[in-house]
């Protein structure tokens, strides 16, 4: 019961740090996880699932409520969603069901992300790709999405991940 009550504060600290670039919901009460999540992935062509299961893994840790079963979507570049690397990631950690989004690379510059890279910057003209393909794909229809997590570096820095939702979401939805 003690590991539930930790989750609180995670989450209420990362919607209070990310309520100054979008919309955020209330806060999950302690005993709620997250609704619907989207990772956002950013990938160099070197990448290895090795690096994407560590982040998974660094992710896990600072959220616990993300697990597969609430992963609604991985985003990456329409030139990294079918890499290697993601594909084998995405079947050895349990998130084959989960939907492949390739955001165009034009819509990146819109999204409000909270970190910068200055090589995303210059090719990109966003902040963090990762950042700015979970966002993008969150909005979906609705338009508006939360950052709850910010990019995660893996070490090697072949590798990017963020986690979104919705805006509006704050429970769990199977």
């Amino acid at each position: 019961m003690a590991a539930a009550h930790a989750i609180g504060p995670t989450l209420r600290a990362l919607h209070a740090r990310a309520a100054s670039f979008d919309v955020m919901t209330p806060p999950c009460p302690p005993d709620a996880a997250p609704a619907r999540l989207v990772l956002g992935i950013g990938l160099r062509a070197s990448a290895q699932a090795a690096a994407l299961h560590a982040l998974w893994q660094r992710a896990q840790a600072l959220l616990p409520a993300l697990t597969p079963a609430a992963v609604q979507a991985v985003a990456a570049l329409p030139h990294r969603a079918a890499h290697p690397a993601l594909a084998q990631w995405l079947a050895e950690c349990g998130l084959g069901r989960a939907h492949t989004v390739a955001v165009p690379p034009q819509m990146l510059a819109a999204q409000p992300t909270h970190t910068a890279s200055p090589q995303s910057l210059a090719r990109y003209g966003c902040g963090s790709v990762a950042e700015a393909c979970a966002l993008w794909a969150a909005a979906g229809t609705q338009g508006r999405s939360s950052l709850l997590l910010p990019r995660l570096v893996a070490a090697c820095g072949s590798a990017t991940l963020a986690v979104a939702i919705p805006s509006g979401l704050s429970r769990l939805q199977r």
